[in-house]
């Protein structure tokens, strides 16, 4: 899994929680936990707030006319209430009276049912309200982080194609038309040394943008701190600068596009480094143009 992709999954934990993932993202989603600690951890958390949202809401009181016909119903048609407010006033009959029931009742026989308190403390009521607003937090914040997700893969997919557009305009530009191409010459470029290893090729063409050298070299030894491989188009021994280029396991390349004035010698040389107007340094392979 790569880091952009790792990444982006990092950013999902809040609308797994919700449900809000596709069935493809959240397998996704579901596979890169049993890797990531984490989301894992995140998941848990958010997970323990989401079990608390259903406990958040406010109980509703049942309305009066409930608690009448109720008590209707248990303590038979003899029994009356009447509910002003939160308090209620029940008659009730005298075989639910004891012996004290005089004393326990009041000389009216009745008994008053006093506002009964809130059962949640105020610590608790706090509480939910917190998880209540944390819980609002949660969604907003993910739908904004689901936009902005969204935002952000558009204006990358803008740009890779502004890039691939750029490239292709850049090849257009700098490479030979292959279709219209004609071979003006390919040589083997010899080592200049009996010590030296290295071979190459030279490969000159010409199209309709011009005309295009093509320098290709391997085992070449090896460079240190600036030096850099310096390419020369020769005619009568005056040399034409033709482009620098560095190594990689000794392996290098130039392309190179010029008007043809029948060079006759071509050659690299080893050059202490890439800000030459003439040779400097020594010879390392070179041939003759045909």
């Amino acid at each position: 899994m790569g880091n952009q992709e790792h990444s982006e999954l990092c950013e999902l934990p809040e609308l797994y929680v919700l449900g809000g993932l596709t069935t493809e993202e959240r397998e996704a989603f579901e596979a890169h936990l049993k890797l990531c600690p984490n989301c894992r951890e995140a998941v848990s958390d958010l997970g323990t707030v989401a079990e608390m949202l259903p406990h958040a809401a406010d109980r509703l009181q049942p309305p009066p006319g409930m608690k009448r016909r109720i008590l209707s119903t248990v303590l038979g048609e003899e029994a009356s209430s009447a509910v002003a407010g939160d308090a209620m006033t029940v008659q009730l009959p005298e075989r639910f009276l004891g012996r004290e029931g005089g004393e326990a009742a009041g000389e009216s026989g009745t008994v008053r049912e006093a506002s009964k308190p809130s059962r949640r403390s105020a610590w608790e009521r706090w509480s939910l309200a917190g998880i209540s607003a944390a819980a609002v937090a949660l969604v907003v914040y993910s739908m904004v982080l689901t936009g902005q997700k969204q935002d952000l893969k558009k204006q990358i997919a803008e740009n890779r194609a502004s890039v691939e557009q750029l490239e292709q305009q850049l090849a257009d530009a700098n490479s030979p038309d292959l279709s219209t191409k004609q071979l003006v010459s390919a040589v083997t470029l010899s080592p200049a040394a009996n010590d030296i290893v290295a071979n190459g090729l030279a490969t000159i063409v010409i199209d309709d943008k011009g005309t295009h050298l093509i320098v290709q070299a391997e085992n070449l030894p090896q460079l240190q701190n600036t030096e850099a491989y310096q390419v020369w188009l020769l005619k009568d021994g005056k040399p034409r600068n033709a482009g620098t280029f560095l190594t990689t396991d000794g392996n290098g390349a130039l392309y190179f596009t010029f008007e043809n004035s029948d060079f006759d010698t071509i050659a690299i040389t080893q050059e202490p480094d890439a800000n030459g107007t003439q040779p400097r340094g020594d010879i390392v392979l070179s041939a003759k143009l045909g």
